[in-house]
């Protein structure tokens, strides 16, 4: 039996595989742009270094080598900063691409109206973020607990 490009069930694969494609490609771009930002702080780096050494070849006292010292390692703390912030950004921005690829495409559309059999008419994304709040309170009471410490040990004088 051939299947026909009308058949809901050839509809609904070539539906899910167009969302992993497009998930792929999501992720694809995400990577390009990390890499693209690491190709940039590494240019950026060199160019500092070197603009240091040129410095440090002129620094003729203690004082002035601190300075350096001291005006090199903000200027690469805050670089490091940046550049961490930027990845950490991309990486948002790609997992949001790849959930809004996934959940467009109707894969996990399903979850939002699905009734939890034996729950009390909520959906399982209802149920789901129940149950995560009730693990976040008991994670809240747990570490809000106060440290008992151990009983001192008597030292004999």
């Amino acid at each position: 039996m051939t299947a026909k490009p009308e058949d809901p069930a050839v509809m609904m694969w070539k539906r899910q595989f167009e969302a992993f494609l497009l998930a792929v490609e999501a992720t694809l771009e995400g990577s390009q742009k990390i890499r693209e930002n690491q190709l940039t702080a590494a240019v950026d780096a060199h160019a500092s270094a070197e603009a240091t050494r040129k410095l440090l070849a002129g620094a003729g006292d203690a004082q002035a080598l601190w300075r350096i010292q001291a005006d090199w390692l903000t200027a690469n703390m805050e670089n490091s900063l940046a550049y961490w912030r930027g990845v950490c950004e991309t990486a948002a921005e790609t997992q949001s691409s790849v959930a809004r690829c996934l959940c467009g495409q109707g894969q996990f559309g399903g979850l939002q109206s699905a009734v939890v059999p034996g729950a009390s008419g909520g959906t399982l994304l209802d149920a789901m973020d129940a149950a995560y709040k009730r693990w976040l309170d008991s994670t809240r009471q747990f570490y809000a607990a106060p440290v008992v410490s151990p009983p001192q040990i008597r030292q004999s004088a």
